[in-house]
């Protein structure tokens, strides 16, 4: 909580005095959590009350540690005797109230919020002890009816940058400025240099901006921009590379419409069932891709090109603006492809014999 920190030491045994007025201590690994009492905490200050039965380590695909810890609290002593011993004293004369906190309770750390960082330290019986810095995911604790102890289950995982993505941007903007620890962290940081960054003659350092003034900064920036700056190679290609998108998406629907007029004219001409529109994608995202006319060639005495008289000045137009609109795409040398024109008379189109006559 805060800057506080507290360890936690498994194998720390229990004080126990010797002397001949009992003047000296010494820590050992006893049995006194079998028969321990409310008031042994104060004497003694066992950690003894909690163990541990089991510990298990992994690590997932981004190698960010996973351990979990099985826990036995012995008659949740440690959970519930210092609040037991809290009510023992008075303040005030108010009772159940201990201004002092003689003792405090090992799982303190797991009900504080937001849940402090964690700092494990495990050592084998070979090599140097392993430290990880975790953040408590879960805390699960339940009654064991046959050993009369509180079993618990703690999981940690590796303190890492997945952690920053739950934090909002509104939060990095406001956290140097907050009364909650924020504002004095980052002026603490800046007086042992370390939010510091060299001036511009780089003789001196000053202190490092707030992403809050970062981003007023780059606002005053972008407003206060002279016309050489907004003028560049890179915006001119930006502009152009827009029109080309927006030139793009006008020839797509002149290309959609001309397929539903053709198509409407086919059906109305030839049948429903002899007329098919093919195209990709569903809904506005639908772009047609062609169209089939089953009819008989006897029919078409002129070709396609006589079939194209007959079709109304409206879709006579509509062709018209659509092969020029293609034509000025294809000839722009600056273009990133050509596209397939539709032919200005249905001379270009030739007829297919599907079946034998």
């Amino acid at each position: 909580k805060g800057e506080t920190t507290s360890t936690v030491n498994f194998m720390g045994g229990t004080k126990v005095n010797y002397g001949t007025n009992n003047e000296k201590s010494i820590n050992y690994l006893t049995t006194h959590y079998a028969d321990m009492y409310v008031e042994d905490l104060v004497d003694y200050g066992t950690t003894e009350l909690i163990g541990i039965k089991s510990i298990d380590i992994q690590y997932n695909k981004s190698c960010v540690p996973i351990i979990t810890m099985q826990l036995t609290d012995v008659r949740g002593l440690s959970l519930f005797q210092p609040t037991e011993l809290s009510r023992t004293k008075s303040y005030n004369d108010v009772t159940q109230l201990n201004a002092d906190s003689v003792a405090q309770s090992f799982f303190q750390a797991f009900f504080y919020m937001p849940l402090p960082k964690f700092t494990v330290f495990i050592k084998g019986f070979y090599g140097k002890p392993i430290s990880y810095q975790v953040a408590c995911d879960k805390f699960d604790t339940q009654f064991n009816s046959a050993t009369g102890s509180f079993d618990v289950t703690v999981r940690f995982i590796g303190y890492s940058y997945s952690f920053l993505t739950d934090i909002s941007m509104d939060a990095l903007l406001t956290a140097p400025y907050s009364d909650y620890g924020g504002k004095q962290y980052w002026e603490d940081q800046i007086a042992n240099e370390r939010f510091t960054l060299p001036n511009r003659e780089g003789t001196g350092k000053i202190p490092m901006p707030t992403l809050f003034q970062a981003c007023m900064d780059m606002v005053k920036l972008l407003s206060s921009g002279t016309s050489e700056m907004q003028d560049t190679t890179l915006s001119d290609e930006e502009k152009y590379h827009a029109q080309e998108i927006s030139t793009l998406t006008q020839i797509k629907q002149m290309y959609n419409k001309w397929y539903e007029t053709l198509y409407s004219i086919c059906v109305q001409k030839y049948g429903k069932k002899y007329c098919f529109l093919f195209s990709k994608g569903k809904g506005q995202d639908a772009t047609y891709t062609g169209i089939l006319i089953l009819v008989n060639g006897k029919t078409l005495t002129n070709g396609l090109s006589g079939e194209y008289l007959q079709y109304s000045d409206e879709f006579k137009k509509l062709n018209g603006d659509l092969y020029s609109a293609i034509e000025n795409y294809n000839s722009n040398g600056n273009s990133s492809m050509q596209l397939n024109n539709v032919s200005p008379d249905f001379s270009d189109y030739q007829r297919q014999r599907l079946f034998n006559a």
